[in-house]
């Protein structure tokens, strides 16, 4: 599989590549992470085949939540 991780603080990705590290080569090759608000993702639709949200949604307003 390969992983994506974003978010929208620059020290939250330093955090997740900094964990990152203990992992093997191959293993670091399938993960990335890049600074992004989950409001205006610059993927295109159907990029993805699961999606996980950790720690998001309860700092949303209703219609920031429709959005993302």
């Amino acid at each position: 599989a390969e992983v994506i991780g974003i978010d929208y603080s620059k020290d939250g990705i330093a955090l997740a590549k900094l964990s990152l590290d203990k992992y093997n080569k191959k293993l670091k090759k399938k993960v990335s992470f890049y600074v992004m608000n989950a409001k205006k993702l610059k993927f295109p639709n159907g990029t993805f085949d699961v999606i996980t949200s950790f720690d998001v949604f309860e700092h949303l307003y209703k219609d920031e939540l429709e959005i993302v």
